[in-house]
C-alpha cells in the first residue's frame, strides 16, 4: 500500500510541475482562406467561431511606466487566425470611458516570428498599434521598431483595419500582412552591431510559431493613458525584450469553417483547451489528481478491510 501511495504522489507532483513549469500561453491558430472575412470591425463571419483566443485580465498581464490604474485594467478578448496573407486579429475591448480620437485608447500586438529576434536586440519585437480614430470606424494604425528611425511608429498603410463602438467599449478587427510581420529590411541590433536580416528566414507555414505579446493602453478624456498592461513573462511588463513574449502562436492546419450560425461554435472550455495557460491548467490537473488519490486511498482501505 505504501508503494502504491508513493507512486500516486509522484505522479501528482509530476503533473503539477508540468502545468506550472513555465507561463507560456500556447494558442493554436487555424489556417483560413482569405475570402471568408471582411474587415469591418465585426466578428460576424463564421471563421471567427473557430479562432483561437486569449483574454487579457489583471491576473495574466503586467503593467509598466507606473500607469496601473486598477479601474482601467479591463478585459480584452483577443481572437487570432492566420492565412496566406497574414495574421487576422479581432479584439473585443471593455472600456468604461472610450475616447475615439486616435491617441488615448489603443490595442497593440507585437510579434517575434519563429523566436528569431534575440532578447539582446535593442529594437525588440515587431509592434503594431491600433487607435480608434474617428466616428467613421477608421483606425490609426502604426508599425514600430523596423529601424531606429521608426521606434515611435510609422503609418502602417498595408494593414486592413476597422473598429466599432459597442455597449461595453469597442472592437478592433485587422489583417496584418506577412511582409510587415517579417519585414525583410528589418535589421537586428546586438551589442550595438548590425546583423544580417533574420526575419527573411521565417516561413509562414503549418508548424511554424510566432512569439507575441498582446497589449492594451487605456486612457480617458483627462489622461492619455491611465493603465497600460500586456501579456508577459512573470507578469513583468516593464521589460519589453523578446524573451518577455509569453504568448506562442502556433500556425495550425487548414480549418473546417462552420457553414451557418446553427453550426456548433467552440465553447469556453474548448477555447481554453487551445491555450495552455499554466494557472488554469494547474487548477484542473491538481483537482483531477486529487480526485484520483482520494479514490485510490478509498479502494485500498476497502481492500484491507475485506482481507480482515
Amino acid at each position: 500500500m505504501k508503494k502504491l501511495l508513493f507512486i500516486i504522489s509522484a505522479i501528482m507532483m509530476c503533473l503539477t510541475v508540468t502545468a506550472s513549469a513555465d507561463d507560456k500561453i500556447n494558442l493554436d491558430l487555424p489556417h483560413i482562406p482569405d475570402n471568408v472575412i471582411v474587415i469591418d470591425g465585426e466578428n460576424t463571419e463564421m471563421a471567427w467561431k473557430i479562432a483561437s483566443n486569449i483574454t487579457l485580465t489583471k491576473e495574466n498581464t503586467g503593467t509598466w511606466a507606473d500607469m496601473e490604474s486598477e479601474e482601467h485594467i479591463l478585459p480584452v478578448d483577443t481572437y487570432l487566425l492566420w492565412s496566406d496573407k497574414g495574421i487576422y486579429v479581432y479584439a473585443d475591448v471593455t472600456d468604461n470611458d472610450p475616447v475615439f480620437n486616435g491617441a488615448n485608447d489603443c490595442f497593440e500586438i507585437s510579434f517575434n516570428p519563429g523566436g528569431l529576434i534575440p532578447k539582446e536586440d535593442k529594437l525588440q519585437g515587431m509592434f503594431f498599434m491600433f487607435w480608434p480614430a474617428d466616428e467613421e470606424g477608421n483606425v490609426k494604425c502604426t508599425r514600430h521598431n523596423i529601424d531606429e528611425d521608426s521606434l515611435s511608429g510609422i503609418d502602417a498603410y498595408d494593414v486592413e483595419t476597422k473598429y466599432k463602438p459597442t455597449d461595453k467599449g469597442w472592437t478592433i478587427e485587422a489583417l496584418i500582412p506577412w511582409h510587415y510581420i517579417c519585414d525583410e529590411n528589418r535589421e537586428v541590433y546586438i551589442n550595438r552591431r548590425l546583423t544580417d536580416n533574420l526575419l527573411a528566414d521565417f516561413e509562414h507555414k503549418e508548424g511554424a510559431f510566432i512569439a507575441a505579446t498582446v497589449c492594451r493602453l487605456n486612457g480617458d478624456d483627462d489622461s492619455q493613458y491611465c493603465a497600460v498592461y500586456r501579456t508577459c513573462t512573470n507578469n513583468y511588463g516593464a521589460n519589453f525584450n523578446t524573451d518577455s513574449y509569453n504568448v506562442i502562436l502556433n500556425l495550425g492546419a487548414e480549418a473546417v469553417i462552420p457553414e451557418s450560425e446553427t453550426a456548433p461554435a467552440q465553447t469556453d472550455s474548448e477555447q481554453s483547451n487551445s491555450s495552455d495557460s499554466s494557472f488554469p491548467s494547474f487548477i484542473i490537473i491538481s483537482a483531477v489528481s486529487a480526485a484520483v488519490i482520494v479514490i485510490a486511498v478509498f479502494v485500498i482501505i476497502r481492500i484491507k478491510k475485506s482481507k480482515k
